[in-house]
């Protein structure tokens, strides 16, 4: 459309479409949501610790165990994250009360142990193994019988 007018309702058009295909019912971007959100936590976090530093929540160990949780559930999976934190936090926990916070560098090891193993054998996660088993065949295709009409 060459008038302004024209230019004028494309981007009307363009801006509603933006947020229909996000979901948000509301003018404002996508994007405050997460805001709100990391906010919430980051308020939640000061009121239990008292204290905020970039180490404390942008650690190498931190993004190194998000990291691994979401290899060894499933990276590209909904549950498959979740399912790694459920394995690797208890094992982290075992692990701290057995060497008694004594051996801060093998966690680094019992981590990258965890992401070759998962790289070589199972980059799908292990959510990939469930999948697996819970899909059922599928019925082999109906071929038609000769001299029968449906």
């Amino acid at each position: 459309m060459n008038s302004r007018s024209g230019a004028d309702q494309t981007t009307e058009v363009d801006r509603q479409y933006s947020f229909v295909e996000t979901g948000s019912s509301h003018p404002l971007p996508p994007s405050t949501d997460d805001v709100a959100f990391t906010a919430l936590a980051g308020s939640l976090y000061l009121c239990i610790y008292g204290f905020v530093d970039p180490e404390s929540g942008f650690g190498i160990l931190i993004s190194v165990k998000m990291l691994v949780m979401a290899a060894l559930g499933g990276a590209g999976q909904l549950f498959g994250p979740l399912v790694g934190a459920l394995i690797l936090v208890p094992l982290e926990e075992l692990s701290n009360s057995y060497l008694g916070g004594q051996g801060a560098g093998v966690t680094f090891l019992v981590y990258g142990a965890i992401i070759v193993v998962i790289a070589r054998f199972l980059p799908s996660g292990l959510l990939s193994l469930l999948g697996h088993r819970s899909r059922k065949p599928e019925p082999a295709a109906s071929k038609p019988v000769a001299g029968h009409a449906d």
